[in-house]
């Protein structure tokens, strides 16, 4: 876990919800959602849930069997989700994205919404969340801006995130396939970043 970069995201949660046009993106993701064929009784891997905007919005699509693992690794970001979302189908984990301690072939799905970059090992991370998945899981990673504009705002911004940089759609695509996943979509344009893939259905043996 990168200290320094745990350190700017637990200074940035009380205020990070100010710097969001909530709206507008509140849709947009709904949007994404809607296409991506969710069962209401999944248990899904919100992965680097922030503030938990998506998280509070995915529980609009799930049953009241559906659960949400909402995992950050700045308590501060899962503290002020918390107090937002008071929703007994969330468990709320604060832990690095690449060790999880949770159970194998536990989860349906993950997303990971604006945050693949700020992972430091993605290979790893990669690794983790294949372990997680149930057989035939679905992995989505999701920004609703386009790869040079993220890249070049966190360049801006500077200090510990200055380097978190999207790589191209398909070579993030090509990484998970290395790691075991069946790659289904790697696009990428300015308004949107998404790669989705899956967790063979035979666990990849």
């Amino acid at each position: 876990m990168n200290e320094s970069k745990q350190a700017y995201f637990e200074r940035m949660a009380p205020r990070w919800d100010t710097v969001l046009d909530a709206e507008p993106l509140r849709q947009r993701i709904h949007a994404e959602l809607d296409g991506f064929d969710i069962n209401p009784d999944e248990t899904i891997l919100d992965v680097g849930c922030g503030t938990g905007i998506l998280t509070e919005i995915l529980l609009e699509h799930l049953s009241p069997k559906g659960r949400i693992i909402a995992l950050d690794f700045a308590r501060a970001m899962i503290e002020e989700a918390r107090m937002k979302i008071p929703d007994g189908r969330v468990c709320w984990l604060c832990a690095d994205a690449s060790s999880t301690l949770l159970e194998t072939s536990s989860i349906d799905r993950c997303i990971c919404f604006s945050a693949w970059p700020h992972f430091p090992a993605p290979g790893r991370t990669a690794d983790e969340i294949f372990r997680l998945l149930r057989p035939g899981g679905m992995l989505h990673i999701l920004h609703i801006d386009g790869r040079e504009k993220i890249n070049a705002v966190h360049a801006s911004v500077g200090g510990a995130i200055a380097h978190d940089a999207l790589p191209a759609a398909r070579a993030l695509g090509a990484l998970f396939a290395e790691h075991g996943f069946q790659l289904e979509e790697a696009a990428e344009g300015d308004q949107r970043y998404y790669v989705s893939a899956r967790k063979p259905s035979d666990g990849g043996t």
